[in-house]
């Protein structure tokens, strides 16, 4: 859903600017720059970096995108202040977004030993999700990929290794870059450490990957949200190799969408247990965009908040803070449905709490043991988001394809509107629920499977909306129906005709954009027969 932020229309640029000098995981004398997607690389270098003796030359250190126009930028921080830098940078023409790198944090927390094993999928309703599907591939055979971002991992144990991606379009160990993405031998993913294939070793992502992923049913061990999912993993520690790995994600699908499946690879969520607390998306404009530039290819991401108890809203958090329809933020529960006391929360940046404390998991050396924090609440979201599209429903493969970011944004809106009302996350989260993976794939089932029910409007999203507004329903009969939003005035001032069939989608957008702010009124249906429902335009 939208969220909405007060702005301190009082501040300069000049103390915005501060700001983020002294936050601490700043990286010394780095940039990173979005430039406008009309803009190659090389000749905007060309055109506008100082090259000679200037001591505030900024220079390039490496492009970060393989579909975009993102770059990091070097300046000498001995000879120039790191405000100074940013606004040279700012102001140069065909600069779309310019920001610090950074160094983010890993979410996670020493374990407690309390909580017995996996609780959590008892908790989110995940037998009765496993009932429908366990994973791997959607109704119509294409393998489900998810993208794990984190510090390492530990791709032998015997309870991961089964799960991971393999990049069939390279050629392993051969020297070269076999599918032209820029990587060379990037067969599982990319280690940003080393910048080689040799993903790093580590405990905080084996333990995220396989509260996702971790083989089900082979008789060892755990299982994780999805029993078979292919994870592609990534390694590394700031935002620029952050970028980059986003990067590499968007052309693994944007390629898959292009060639109808042939090519690439059926990215549909990315993990992110990490950030940086007390810190906004609009200090971070290169990162926070990414998000919306994921969502177009039909990639959701799944991100959790601060591993320390205060609200969001006020103090700020990435990515929670980012306004992205794309990105499912969640926040740290319990065994007993409590907010974890050290646990962010944010009643409009939050969507959704999600188990997390005490969740037992894997752990490096073919052992098992618990894990806790938002860092592990997260990825039960992004194996949430993975089932679902594993659901027994060959329309939502089609839709996968033909409508990615619509059918991404659906994805988001059931797992939220499905999820637990807790007292806990009242004022805390946007939905006050937490996550019940069986109830959202028995929502996704019924939108899926052109059952008739009384005419109903079910979802409205976003609401308030600034934009596309996405309608979900439902029809007792196929045949042509119609949209109608009226004014306060009751003035009919947009309307449009929906035909409803025995394919596709439950679902209508209307375009509100030329719409003043307001209130209205849609009302959905046909002859006698009309439901309506309250908007809001901002």
């Amino acid at each position: 859903m939208m969220r909405f932020f007060i702005t301190l229309l009082l501040l300069t640029p000049l103390l915005y600017l501060s700001a983020q000098v002294d936050f601490p995981n700043r990286i010394r004398g780095e940039i990173i720059v979005r430039l406008e997607e009309d803009r190659l690389v090389d000749e905007w270098a060309k055109e506008n970096l100082l090259q000679g003796d200037g001591t505030e030359s900024l220079t390039i250190v490496r492009e970060l995108g393989i579909r975009h126009p993102l770059v990091l930028l070097a300046f000498d921080e001995n000879q120039i202040p790191a405000e100074k830098a940013l606004l040279e940078a700012k102001n140069i023409a065909n600069v779309r977004a310019v920001q610090y790198n950074y160094y983010v944090d890993f979410r996670t927390e020493p374990n407690d030993n309390e909580f017995f094993r996996q609780w959590d999928m008892e908790i989110i309703n995940a037998p009765a999700a496993w009932g429908h599907t366990t994973g791997g591939t959607t109704a119509n055979g294409t393998s489900i990929v998810v993208a794990v971002m984190d510090s390492g991992f530990d791709i032998n144990h015997e309870d991961l290794a089964p799960n991971l991606w393999t990049n069939e379009a390279e050629i392993p160990a051969d020297g070269v870059d076999n599918d032209n993405n820029g990587y060379v031998d990037d067969v599982m993913g990319w280690d940003y450490f080393s910048n080689t294939p040799n993903v790093a070793p580590g405990n905080h992502g084996l333990s995220t990957a396989s509260i996702i992923g971790a083989q089900g049913n082979n008789g060892i061990g755990v299982t994780g949200v999805n029993w078979d999912v292919d994870l592609m993993l990534f390694s590394f520690s700031s935002v620029a190799d952050l970028v980059s790995a986003y990067e590499y994600v968007i052309d693994q699908r944007q390629r898959f969408n292009e060639s109808n499946g042939a090519e690439g690879a059926f990215v549909v969520a990315t993990n992110n247990s990490f950030g940086q607390g007390r810190i906004w998306c609009d200090q971070q404009p290169v990162w926070g965009s990414m998000y919306d530039l994921m969502g177009e290819v039909g990639i959701l991401s799944s991100a959790g908040v601060d591993n320390n108890r205060f609200d969001v809203d006020n103090a700020g958090d990435m990515p929670a803070t980012c306004p992205s329809d794309y990105l499912l933020v969640s926040c740290n529960t319990d065994e007993d449905d409590n907010l974890y006391n050290n646990s962010a929360y944010g009643a409009m940046s939050v969507d959704i709490g999600s188990p997390g404390e005490g969740t037992f998991t894997v752990k490096p050396g073919n052992s098992y043991g618990v894990f806790g924090g938002n860092s592990a609440a997260t990825p039960h979201v992004t194996g949430a988001i993975a089932l679902l599209y594993s659901g027994p429903l060959a329309g939502l493969a089609t839709a996968a394809i033909n409508e990615p970011s619509l059918t991404a944004r659906l994805i988001k809106e059931l797992l939220v509107q499905s999820g637990d009302l807790l007292p806990s996350l009242e004022n805390r989260t946007l939905s006050g629920r937490r996550l019940n993976l069986g109830n959202a794939m028995e929502r996704l089932i019924a939108t899926f499977s052109n059952q008739l029910h009384p005419l109903a409007i079910n979802t409205l999203y976003p609401n308030p909306v600034k934009g596309t507004l996405t309608v979900g329903y439902d029809v007792p009969e196929n045949g042509t129906y119609r949209a109608e939003i009226y004014n306060a005035l009751g003035q009919l001032v947009l309307h449009q005709e929906e035909e409803v069939g025995e394919g596709g989608l439950r679902l209508f957008t209307v375009d509100t954009s030329l719409l003043p702010a307001g209130v209205y009124f849609l009302n959905f249906g046909r002859k006698g027969s009309w439901v309506a429902e309250r908007i809001i335009v901002l």
